[in-house]
């Protein structure tokens, strides 16, 4: 649009309507009502967009613009997608649309400048200088310089003093929305704001596109306003970073050439792990990471790009190269990550002093991270460079995530003596998780090992963020990273308290923000008294999204850890009630809300496994009662030495933080001590609890909330000492404090001295590897393992038989991750508890007869494990087992392992599935311990050998030996066996198992059916955890949809306002 600027003065005015968005504005508002009232320019119109819920919002507007049209819009769908609805209620093109945030405050000529500047120089698109708000002589904005990657920086230093410097009228790339001057043609040719874009990234959207059309972007600093741009205290739901970098590049990938966009997808992802990198290692880790997220987003956001490319290129007028010299050279991101930096040490204190310990403060947390990075994997590097030991619960992964994905999906579950029910839903896990790892089930055990303790520290770290002060997140980080539970953990061969230490602080995190609790600072209230907590508004959205995380969090642990769910919503209790009695936020409750939502969630996404919990014994199971320990005692469980730690007793040390912490602590500093002795107090008593045998988790999982409370109070300690004590008067509370600093110095000792080992004190003696020795898939045929002793030896969760000896069953061949779970009781352990006592009791001597139909070949009594057990220190064997065993005619003694354990095998044990001929065919038909003690077991011919999962896909073989097939499973109906095509019915035998009569040979099939039930229940929960892993994230597809149904562009009806008078001359 060429006019001739002398024209301007000798016409009148063109029309300008001002669009004002206003979303339940503060008392502010009604200055920005006066700025805009008080406009010199002659022909302006004003039209005020409601998003808010302030029923009071119309009548403070119509006080001072009593004729202005207002329209209320029915939801908030972001600034972009309101004003567009101006192209509706405003007819014509012979004018300009003023976009206005409803927190600006324009200067009275502000609007007249921006018309004239765009009459001089043929704009677009202008913008004022935006000044601060509450100290005008300091420049907020003059425009924004862009990367190719959509990175936005301000051309002024914000906050930097107005002296004039940038006043000249100059072409820019980008300018806030806060107040735009967009020619009404221009921005209907457009097609108005992208309304997928609700925050962060619209005002850029629109300026590249207004470049991609041939039109200027300019600033125009003669005009000027004063901009609060506290949005991120109005809606802190809002992820301004995550938006701004994600939009941003988004919009780059859409509104560059074909070539540059290619080059740009393939580019950031490198930038995007450099930004990530950088971040840790300046304390911004962040800014880091938000980066990389972006990066991330334009890969998976792919099909939306291609389609806005679509609708954006049919704009363009222009090739890149008139465009790209307005833009910046090479990457904002990395400068924006140091500019960041720079900007939060500016606003905390300017003075010099203060920006030199806010450097030494980041120094503190690099020096921290590298250090602990540094003794972590040289403590790890035995399990990182070598096989791990096979401890405890560190059993080995199945290598073919096909079988165990199968036997997650088939509804049979072969561990133990095998039933049909539902598998636990961590087979399904450890199986994706298999598959992701690309068949490396030692990669993913070390992962799954070292994993979650590297999780726990990150988790601390970001979840000390609360207390704002760099030295008091590196005091908590040290304090749980120092803390001997991970390290015990991992000597003791228990993963539970693992997942949970990795888990815990995230699970905080996430209760926290739901509750919208922030970072305090120490401030006064209205009398006069420092606040204990401050606290911000969660939208709905965010809160949706920070139930589905911590729900998903659950989940996943709860699949391996069943009871973490209820530990979480435990804590948030007691988190609660601790910020209520030192008269916190009733905030807190939120958090209480959504742990239990989570919790109930959790528990339906594991639905059918999880119904167990609910049935008879199901308490039991929920607490994992499967898995004993032994006992500790008071002075274990307060050094967390639940395995074996160097130096332990010194780690007692971390207590001194907790006590001081209290003592010194004062207003939201005392609010997170409170915090801090809730976790403390009440999950330090039920670890007790635990170790002295009640129906609770084990110990070492407990402990972990133990371990999070005293790394918060270390962190509250330090925040006290600098916030409450230094500088203060000379007294008792600066030697106390200084004792914090001390305490955790001492404290790290243990973990120092653990790092030698290189395996964190592991056992280099493996029972659960050397029972591997046994024969696996022998011709003989396959066979079961039945492992009897104390609880405490047993290499895989069992269940009790009487006067505290235990048992458990596995199959032939190695212990792997399949047996980590504890099967059900079924009819089968009450014929291996008949035998046990006839044993026990010498009321037989044929012991493994009674045993046979089960598939017991091998009897295995645990004596040294080399955790609870050592060859120094053996634990005694349960008196009387070895002779009772040995006087059996048909056990004898096996050498197949060494004195680690006591072998019998059974010399009448059946394989798991024969072919029963003559007489054992014969005895099949007979029950009860009398018939089986004189049954002859020695006629069979062994099937199916080595064929691990019948429950996947049958499996066939070829006889013509007529008999009965033989299978030591309880009876079930599901499993089918034909020959020659023909299905042949089972039936019962020895009174237990099945066998099914075969007339004559033939091909075998034997084969089990899953239920429609099961097929269907697979399904619903498939698309539950989709379901839930889609809430986590800022997925708005369907609300875009609506957004852009509602807010789309269209040819006006009833137009509330018209442009009646064209530009440059008369109406």
């Amino acid at each position: 649009m060429d006019v001739d600027p002398e024209l301007v003065s000798s016409a009148p005015s063109p029309p300008v309507v001002a669009v004002m968005v206003a979303h339940d504005p503060g008392p502010w508002f009604d200055e920005s009502l006066a700025a805009l009232r008080a406009q010199d320019y002659p022909n302006l119109r004003v039209l005020f967009l409601l998003t808010g819920q302030d029923p009071g919002l119309a009548s403070r507007i119509g006080a001072v613009f009593p004729d202005a049209p207002l329209r209320d819009l029915p939801a908030n769908p972001g600034f972009g997608a309101a004003v567009n609805d101006v192209v509706r209620l405003v007819e014509g093109d012979q004018g300009f649309f003023c976009f206005l945030h409803d927190d600006i405050a324009l200067a009275p000529d502000a609007v007249s400048q921006l018309v004239a500047e765009v009459y001089r120089s043929n704009a677009g698109v202008v913008g004022p200088k935006l000044l601060e708000w509450v100290d005008p002589g300091r420049i907020q904005s003059v425009g924004m310089r862009v990367d190719r990657f959509g990175a936005a920086v301000g051309i002024a230093e914000r906050g930097d003093s107005d002296q004039e410097q940038h006043d000249a009228v100059r072409d820019v790339f980008c300018l806030s929305t806060a107040c735009l001057l967009v020619r009404a043609d221009l921005f209907r040719a457009l097609g108005g704001f992208d309304a997928s874009i609700e925050y962060h990234g619209d005002g850029l959207d629109l300026c590249w596109r207004a470049h991609l059309s041939g039109a200027r972007v300019m600033v125009v600093p003669a005009a000027t306003a004063r901009h609060r741009a506290d949005l991120a205290v109005r809606r802190p739901d809002i992820g301004a970073q995550a938006d701004s970098a994600r939009h941003g590049l988004l919009t780059a990938l859409a509104s560059s050439s074909g070539a540059r966009s290619v080059f740009t997808l393939l580019l950031a992802p490198l930038v995007g792990v450099v930004a990530a990198v950088a971040g840790l290692f300046t304390g911004m880790a962040k800014s880091g990471l938000t980066m990389l997220a972006a990066a991330g987003a334009g890969i998976t956001h792919l099909p939306g790009v291609l389609h806005r490319r679509r609708a954006v290129q049919r704009l363009r007028a222009v090739p890149d190269r008139e465009i790209t010299p307005l833009q910046a050279r090479g990457s904002l991101q990395l400068r924006l990550l140091f500019r960041r930096r720079h900007d939060a040490e500016e606003v905390r204190d300017r003075t010099r002093v203060a920006r030199r310990s806010l450097r030494t403060a980041g120094k503190l947390a690099v020096g921290a991270w590298v250090s602990i990075a540094v003794l972590f994997v040289i403590g790890s590097r035995s399990i990182i460079g070598r096989k791990m030991p096979v401890v405890g619960t560190f059993l080995p992964i199945p290598s073919s995530p096909t079988d165990l994905l199968g036997i997650y999906g088939s509804g049979w579950w072969p561990s133990g003596l095998g039933r049909s029910e539902a598998a636990p839903s961590g087979v399904g896990l450890l199986g994706l998780a298999n598959a992701v790892s690309f068949g490396h089930p030692g990669l993913l055990r070390m992962l799954l090992v070292l994993g979650p303790v590297v999780l726990g520290f990150i988790g601390m770290f970001h979840f000390a963020a609360v207390f704002r002060s760099t030295r008091s997140r590196v005091a908590a980080l040290v304090a749980y990273v120092v803390n001997p539970l991970p390290y015990a953990a991992i000597a003791a061969g228990r993963w539970g308290p693992l997942a949970v230490y990795g888990a815990f602080p995230w699970a905080l995190e996430l209760l926290r923000r739901a509750s919208g609790i922030q970072a305090a600072s120490s401030v006064l209230d209205e009398d006069g008294v420092e606040i204990t907590d401050a606290v911000a508004v969660v939208g709905i959205g965010r809160q949706v999204r920070l139930a589905a995380a911590l729900t998903l969090l659950e989940a996943v642990v709860a699949a391996f850890v069943p009871s973490f769910p209820l530990m979480v919503l435990v804590s948030a209790a007691v988190l609660a009630v601790a910020t209520l009695v030192v008269r916190g936020t009733l905030a807190s409750l939120a958090g209480l809300g959504t742990a239990a939502i989570a919790g109930v969630a959790a528990f339906v996404l594991h639905v059918p496994w999880s119904i167990r919990f609910m049935e008879r014994g199901g308490w039991g199971e929920l607490m994992g009662n499967g898995e004993h320990v032994g006992s500790l005692g008071l002075a274990r469980i307060a050094r967390f030495e639940i395995g074996r730690v160097p130096l332990a007793p010194l780690s007692l040390a971390l207590l001194v933080p907790f006590l001081v912490g209290i003592l010194l602590a004062k207003g939201w500093r005392l609010t997170w001590m409170a915090r801090a002795a809730a976790l403390v107090l009440p999950f330090g008593g039920l670890a007790l609890a635990s170790d002295a045998g009640s129906a609770l988790p084990e110990s070492g999982i407990l402990l972990v909330p133990v371990a999070v409370g005293l790394a918060i109070a270390a962190a509250g300690a330090v925040s006290a000492f600098d916030e409450d004590v230094r500088g203060g008067r000379i007294g008792w509370r600066q030697p106390l404090g200084l004792a914090t600093f001390i305490a955790l110095g001492v404290a790290v000792v243990p973990a120092l001295a653990g790092v030698g080992s290189g395996q964190w004190q592991t056992p280099s003696s493996e029972l659960a590897g050397t029972l591997g020795s046994l024969p696996s898939n022998p011709p003989t045929g396959d066979f079961r393992i039945l492992y009897l002793g104390d609880s405490r030896l047993l290499p895989i969760p069992g269940r009790e038989y009487r006067d505290g000896v235990s048992y458990a069953i596995s199959d032939d061949g190695s212990l792997d991750a399949l047996d980590s779970w504890a099967p059900r009781s079924s009819a089968g352990d009450a014929l291996v508890i008949e035998a046990l006592d006839a044993i026990r009791s010498n009321a037989t001597l044929r012991g493994g007869h009674l045993l046979a139909p089960l598939g017991i070949r091998y009897i295995v009594v645990p004596l040294i494990d080399g955790l609870q057990s050592r060859r120094g220190q053996p634990l005694p064997a349960p008196k009387g087992l070895e002779d009772a065993f040995s006087d059996q005619v048909d056990l004898r003694r096996s050498t197949y392992v060494s004195d680690q354990a006591i072998v019998f095998e059974n010399t009448a044990s059946l394989p798991l599935r024969s072919l029963l001929v003559g007489r054992t065919q014969m005895a099949s038909q007979t029950a009860g311990p009398m018939a089986l003690a004189h049954a002859d077991f020695s006629e069979f011919i062994p099937l199916f050998v080595g064929q691990e999962a019948p429950s996947a896909a049958g499996d066939s073989i070829s006889g013509s030996t007529p008999g009965s097939l033989h299978d030591s499973i309880g009876k079930d109906p599901r499993w089918r066996l034909t020959v020659n095509g023909t299905t042949v019915a089972p039936r019962s035998a020895f009174g237990w198992s099945m066998a099914y009569d075969l007339p004559d040979g033939g091909k075998v099939r034997l084969s089990y059916s899953t239920s429609f039930g099961r097929r269907l229940a697979l399904a619903v929960q498939v698309l539950l955890w989709l379901l839930v892993i889609v809430a986590t994230s800022r997925f708005r597809s369907w609300r875009r949809w609506l957004v852009r149904r509602r807010h789309s562009i269209e040819v006006p009806s009833d137009p509330l306002i018209r442009m009646d008078d064209p530009i440059g001359g008369p109406s």
